[in-house]
């Protein structure tokens, strides 16, 4: 059980009803503020993903604190939830009220990769390894360095398998818009694999929907095709990503995107897991993946929907109270139009939202080169109407 943070009371100006498979306030605000154990971290960031109201109840808290005007002498001392652009900050101090892991546990920063890379802070953890922001100390410019968690059992030989898969991949791949992998350290002895990576400081494209609810069509259709076109030369290398999602898709300072975590990605003919092994965030899964059914790179493409269709209208196209209810919906129901919730779509949106998520995938896009050329023809006429 998680000891108390401090930072509860976040949710009580939030109308939206939890349901009793729902997280505790207390989960949900360390989870936001960055202080949530390890361990505990995975099925959070799973269940947050899988159920509507949960992450109603976050974006709503979020966009209510950002609404509120608070003097500064009134101001808390830590931020409250949603407030993005402090967590890492915060989530670095030590705070006498909470525990902390014993430092035996923890690297002690910085702390040397090589002789090239120096890891820095820890910036993120998940059930796989942790993430930490560094330097290249030969050319001075930060960088994410990756690293897997140890272990001896069972499970964590397939999570080195993936790991290592992960680490294949970026390999071979190279696009702007496709996080860059600059080195693979092997572990040995004690030390911990490490995949090294450009670092990607403008957060990730669900902080922006926490923020903001919803994108304008220009905006969310151009990060779509950038994700679409980082998909293209993935399915050119025979890639299949397989957890195409808001928490994946990185903005660079740019606004530019980088698509990131090919762990649970599929190399060719070659997989890692069962058959009928479900993986992924199940709110994101097509039905084909619901099945069991082999999957192609138009289950990369339902998924790129998925998002298309969140960021237009700030709903999810099937939204449930909990994962199974979730899951239920995308293989029972009918897939809702997008102009039902997006007042702004065009007809040629709408249908790009409704061939994106065709339940039967060989009525979906095919490709994801021709969802970059649908994507770039609307995007001509949204130009030509504004000029004229």
């Amino acid at each position: 059980m998680l000891a108390p943070t401090g930072r509860t009371g976040y949710f009580e100006r939030v109308t939206v009803p939890a349901s009793p498979e729902c997280l505790s306030e207390e989960l949900l605000g360390a989870w936001v503020s960055g202080r949530l154990p390890a361990p505990e971290l995975a099925r959070v960031e799973a269940h947050v993903a899988g159920c509507a109201v949960c992450l109603s109840r976050v974006g709503e808290a979020a966009r209510q604190d950002r609404d509120a005007e608070v003097s500064e002498a009134q101001a808390p001392a830590a931020p409250v939830l949603g407030s993005w652009s402090d967590v890492e900050a915060w989530a670095s101090r030590p705070s006498a009220s909470e525990p902390r892991e014993p430092s035996s546990t923890r690297p002690v920063l910085p702390q040397r990769l090589t002789e090239r890379y120096e890891m820095r802070e820890l910036i993120a953890q998940g059930g796989m390894g942790e993430v930490y922001r560094g330097v290249d100390l030969e050319t001075g410019r930060a960088v994410a360095v990756k690293r897997l968690k140890p272990g001896r059992g069972p499970a964590d030989t397939e999570l080195l398998a993936r790991f290592e898969r992960e680490g294949e991949i970026l390999r071979r791949l190279d696009h702007p818009n496709i996080v860059k992998m600059l080195a693979i350290v092997p572990g040995a002895g004690d030390e911990q694999h490490s995949i090294v990576m450009e670092y990607v400081p403008g957060g990730s494209l669900r902080r922006e929907l926490v923020r903001h609810s919803v994108l304008p069509p220009v905006e969310a259709l151009l990060l779509t095709l950038e994700v679409a076109e980082a998909l293209a030369q993935a399915h050119s290398c025979q890639v299949i990503h397989r957890d195409v999602k808001p928490e994946n898709v990185l903005l660079a300072d740019d606004g530019a995107v980088r698509l990131s975590d090919f762990g649970l990605a599929r190399i060719g003919e070659r997989s890692f897991t069962a058959p009928g092994t479900v993986l992924g965030t199940v709110a994101y899964l097509s039905p084909e993946v619901l099945w069991g059914h082999d999957v192609d790179e138009r289950t990369d493409l339902w998924s790129l929907g998925v998002m298309l269709f969140e960021m237009l209208s700030g709903v999810r196209p099937f939204q449930a109270s909990s994962p199974g209810a979730t899951l239920t919906a995308i293989l029972q129901q009918p897939v809702p139009e997008l102009s039902d919730y997006c007042s702004a779509a065009s007809p040629e949106l709408a249908q790009l939202s409704r061939q994106l998520l065709q339940k039967e995938r060989q009525q979906r896009m095919s490709s994801a080169a021709e969802v970059s050329s649908a994507i770039e023809s609307i995007l001509e006429s949204l130009v030509t109407d504004a000029d004229a």
